[in-house]
């Protein structure tokens, strides 16, 4: 489908006009270029005006039309961001196909403010190191574990890092704060008091990944790695799957080869009441910001065994 979207824009750089995506959808949605030759995403519906805001590298508009139907576009600004602007008209395609009209325009809205952030900040930055080591600890924990223990779209929804929550990944009523750290680490920093303070029991997972070269098996790279998750995805949830990358500052960049690193062992710790942790209750409000370290020797006894 997203090639199949890539072909329709190509097929109207010769002539400006709006082709309807397909026959068969629920609600009219249609690709074309504008007057100034920009692509156009068009979805009219029937429901109730919302506001919608723009964003550097897109032009969202919505208005009711004289006959009383909503229209909704989107205009891209930068044919740079073109693939991603695919994904996100593929994205809205593939996810109103069960949505009841009258509830249109909200989803659509809400999808925008969850792809927005990407058009307002592209993606134009190399990761460093450290960042590389931090996602890549995230995605072993998405893959090895949050699969193995909760439906594939459960866990993709979970995963809350890229989207800047206190939590890296949050289920049901409990949660897990994801350390990457090197195999002969001794601690691990907590960044923030709100990443191990909660009412509910969670866990602090740590990951340790060693570097290694391409001469090892089981070695793990950026890039090798978010391809063998994406095989394992359905479309919506490669949209989705996009989407959380793109949150995370992630996009293909080669240089990410050259981190090369095997998965020592993924520790995970019982983060209860007796867990050693500064908690918001203990700081005195003039403070307003903390950041500690933790003995990993001195939490074994909250260290998970085993499933």
């Amino acid at each position: 489908m997203y090639e199949e979207i890539k072909e329709k824009f190509d097929a109207l750089k010769n002539h400006k006009g709006y082709i309807r995506i397909n026959s068969t959808h629920p609600i009219d949605i249609y690709l074309g270029l504008n007057e100034l030759n920009q692509k156009s995403f068009v979805i009219i519906t029937s429901g109730e005006l919302e506001n919608i805001e723009s964003s550097k590298l897109i032009t969202a508009v919505i208005r009711q039309r004289e006959d009383g139907r909503i229209y909704i576009s989107f205009e891209l600004l930068d044919n740079k961001m073109s693939d991603l602007f695919y994904k996100f008209c593929l994205d809205i395609i593939e996810s109103t196909k069960d949505i009841p009209e009258s509830n249109i325009v909200s989803f659509i809205n809400k999808r925008w403010n969850d792809w927005g952030n990407l058009f307002k900040n592209p993606i134009n930055t190399i990761l460093g190191e450290k960042e590389i080591k931090g996602l890549l600890g995230e995605l072993v924990f998405l893959n090895e574990y949050m699969f193995k223990n909760y439906r594939i779209d459960d866990g993709l929804n979970s995963w809350m890092g890229p989207d800047l929550a206190h939590k890296d990944f949050e289920i049901e009523d409990t949660w897990y704060e994801i350390k990457t750290v090197s195999q002969n680490s001794l601690t691990v920093k907590v960044s923030s008091i709100e990443q191990l303070d909660s009412n509910n029991q969670g866990m602090l997972v740590i990951i340790r990944l060693e570097p290694t070269n391409v001469k090892k098996s089981d070695y793990i790279t950026l890039n090798q790695y978010v391809e063998s998750i994406k095989k394992k995805l359905s479309t919506k949830q490669l949209l989705l799957f996009e989407r959380k990358l793109g949150g995370a500052n992630y996009n293909y960049e080669k240089d990410y080869d050259k981190y090369i690193y095997y998965v020592q062992k993924i520790e995970l710790y019982i983060v209860n009441e007796k867990f050693p942790r500064i908690s918001k209750k203990m700081i005195p409000s003039e403070i307003v910001r903390v950041s500690y370290e933790i003995a990993i020797d001195s939490i074994r006894n909250f260290e998970k065994i085993g499933d």
